[in-house]
């Protein structure tokens, strides 16, 4: 009996555009998987915030409180002055740790940021370099510490 249906309807072979079709989809598959893959390699994702600031500012802080272990109370002024300079001119992204008193009094009139700092340093001049003073370091790390604090 099955000889029978074999000779009333013999297999067909397909035809040979069959196989281009399914090469075809097979090219579309790999192709939608590699666009599929770039995509999702390339989606944004979440980023850690920057902390970069803090860091700085820590390292500031620390920067001060090393100061203070300077061999005289004029030298331990004029490195937490150029401590803070320091910081300023890294977080602002300045040459503030280069300027004078009054290149800095001249920026705080364009940058209202730039008042503490300026008045800081008109402030701790003479403890700096006036021979005739006697700077107390302390007094002009706390005041540093206070510029340091307050930049945003």
């Amino acid at each position: 009996m099955s000889a029978n249906v074999l000779e009333l309807q013999p297999p067909v072979s397909l035809a040979w555009w069959w196989w281009l079709i399914v090469v075809g989809l097979l090219l579309a598959g790999a192709a939608l998987t590699f666009i599929a893959a770039w995509v999702w390699r390339r989606r944004p994702r979440p980023t850690a915030p920057d902390d970069s600031f803090t860091e700085v500012r820590e390292q500031a802080l620390a920067a001060v409180d090393e100061a203070l272990h300077a061999p005289s109370p004029r030298l331990a002024c004029q490195r937490v002055v150029a401590a803070v300079k320091r910081f300023i001119g890294t977080v602002a992204d300045t040459d503030t740790d280069f300027r004078s008193p009054a290149q800095l009094d001249a920026a705080a009139r364009r940058d209202p940021r730039m008042v503490p700092v300026a008045q800081f340093v008109a402030v701790t001049l003479a403890d700096c370099f006036d021979p005739a003073a006697d700077p107390d370091a302390e007094h002009v790390a706390e005041r540093g510490r206070e510029v340091i604090l307050a930049w945003r």
